[in-house]
């Protein structure tokens, strides 16, 4: 019995050193006097991983009656994949006009400023991921609401509001 296990176990040691080495490649060897190249280049498979974006819009804004301009800017941070690019726009409501939040008829205009649509390409920013953000970009122009002293003249005393959209949209350059 001793010598049938000794055998097993002989041919398992055996047949566990033929076990082939699984590699991306193999070495070179240079045995004479002569130059070998070697590539070096980023692993496809984890480029999606790697892309990432975000933007930071404002947050809900009160303002004091009589003010004549609301800074609504918002910030940009991305580490796009070549050939993408990211745009923002922003939208009001209300054709530019704040309302009477308790229904009555007057309303407020502004005139907006950095609305149009604003693309930022390949590397904006810098951070490690989305979560990871260490510097951002701002829009340019900065997304503004300007308010004429005049235009809270002659108006009942009420709370005024409108609604401002971020758009965000991944695309190709």
């Amino acid at each position: 019995m001793k010598k049938v296990i000794s055998v097993v176990l002989a041919v398992l040691m055996i047949s566990a050193i033929c076990v082939p080495v699984f590699a991306a490649a193999s070495p070179t060897d240079i045995t004479t006097e002569t130059s070998g190249t070697a590539t070096v280049k980023v692993d496809e498979s984890s480029l999606d991983a790697a892309e990432w974006y975000v933007v930071q819009i404002p947050a809900d804004k009160d303002i004091a009656w009589g003010t004549e301009s609301v800074d609504m800017n918002y910030k940009v941070a991305c580490q796009l994949a070549e050939g993408k690019k990211l745009t923002v726009t922003v939208t009001g409501s209300d054709a530019n006009t704040m309302k009477d939040e308790n229904g009555g008829e007057d309303t407020i205009a502004y005139t907006p400023t950095g609305f149009d649509a604003k693309d930022f390409d390949a590397a904006t920013g810098v951070g490690e991921s989305a979560t990871e953000v260490t510097s951002w970009v701002d829009a340019d122009p900065a997304v503004k609401l300007t308010i004429p002293a005049a235009n809270w003249e002659g108006i009942a005393v009420s709370v005024y509001k409108t609604t401002l959209t971020y758009n965000v949209a991944l695309g190709t350059v």
